[in-house]
């Protein structure tokens, strides 16, 4: 079927989880979380690792089930830090990857989306596990699987950034609003191999809030993932443009 495909990954997991050992216990308490106060209560003492992971779950699980209040469809498909998210339209798809990034951003988890528009061919999905074994399969493909996970993957953009596989620019066309504007990324990276030429304003009223998590996650990252950090900033100042906010000073400022 033809439908609008999300990728979403997390950045920098990889080297957290080389950093942090975690094991099953780490997520007893964290069986089927459904609000955020239990999440916030529950990861408490949690190590950088589980709270990334955890948060990330159900980030993206709430904003599945959000699509479907307002009449949309939607299915995630999530292993390990990414996540696969079909859904019937482009704003339904935006609308879930902005959730993500207003959930995580301000905890200081960076994380990079795709959207492209293409085919999506659900093959098999199965869980069988027994007391000695476990087999599990999630089998899928399609033109919006593999343009996706190009845009976010492939382009070589960086940044915690919401980028448009051309595939998905003809669905740009629908009357702005004031927030969560599409625009086009930076004059530099026009020449991307993939060829994005948009990306997604993630910014509403409360900008700072995401602001002040990608500092924080800022001061602690190493020195290779900094031009990651220095290219959300610009993408922020773009974002901010829109809204006619004066642009990030990226040393303290909070506006």
């Amino acid at each position: 079927m033809q439908a609008i495909v999300l990728f979403a990954d997390l950045l920098g997991f990889a080297a957290l989880t080389e950093q942090q050992e975690v094991s099953e216990d780490d997520f007893e308490v964290h069986d089927r979380p459904e609000t955020d106060e239990f999440l916030t209560a529950s990861l408490e003492d949690s190590c950088a690792l589980v709270q990334a992971y955890v948060r990330f779950q159900v980030a993206v699980q709430n904003a599945v089930n959000f699509t479907h209040t307002t009449g949309a469809r939607a299915t995630s498909v999530t292993f390990s830090d990414s996540a696969f998210v079909v859904a019937e339209t482009f704003e339904a798809a935006k609308t879930v990857a902005i959730s993500l990034t207003g959930k995580l951003l301000p905890h200081g988890i960076m994380l990079r989306v795709g959207i492209a528009r293409g085919s999506f061919v659900p093959i098999r999905f199965r869980a069988d596990v027994s007391l000695g074994s476990g087999e599990h399969s999630a089998q899928f493909l399609g033109t919006g699987v593999v343009r996706a996970h190009a845009a976010a993957e492939k382009s070589c953009l960086k940044g915690a950034r919401i980028l448009v596989h051309p595939s998905a620019t003809s669905d740009l066309d629908s009357p702005p609003g004031r927030f969560f504007q599409t625009l086009p990324i930076g004059e530099d990276e026009k020449t991307n191999p993939i060829g994005v030429t948009h990306e997604v304003s993630y910014l509403g009223r409360r900008d700072r809030d995401l602001y002040r998590g990608v500092q924080r996650a800022h001061r602690e990252a190493p020195k290779t993932a900094l031009e990651h950090y220095e290219a959300t900033y610009r993408a922020m100042n773009r974002m901010r443009a829109l809204l006619s906010r004066p642009p990030i000073e990226v040393e303290g400022a909070e506006e």
